[in-house]
């Protein structure tokens, strides 16, 4: 389902920067994805350099993300043991895949031109 981002990015390209606005579609998650996976890739990154504060600091933006992230989509239920299990699961999947589809999107579509013709 995250292969949606790489679309997003076309969108973007060929719609310009408030596509979703003038689509009345919902912005979705990928900037909180985005930072999500921002902030776990520099703790592992300033940790593996032997910053321990910075990557500490990183690390606890992304664990409070990440758990953010699975709360919202936990709270709806059932809340079963199993249902649970692979929210906080999936939960930690998710932001780094979006993001990755995200950037691909970019890359791929960054010559696409834009779309000219008006909405009627």
């Amino acid at each position: 389902q995250q292969r949606g981002n790489a679309d997003d990015a076309l969108m973007r390209q060929l719609h310009g920067p408030d596509w979703w606005d003038k689509a009345v579609a919902p912005r979705g998650r990928i900037r909180k994805h985005t930072a999500i996976t921002t902030a776990g890739v520099a703790a592992c990154a300033l940790a593996a350099t032997g910053h321990g504060r910075a990557a500490a600091a990183c690390a606890l933006g992304w664990a409070a993300g990440t758990a953010e992230f699975a709360r919202a989509r936990i709270a709806p239920g059932p809340r079963t043991r199993q249902e649970v299990t692979t929210m906080l699961a999936t939960s930690v999947l998710i932001p780094p895949v979006a993001t990755w589809h995200r950037l691909t999107g970019a890359l791929r579509h960054r010559h696409a031109p834009s779309w000219q013709e008006v909405a009627r």
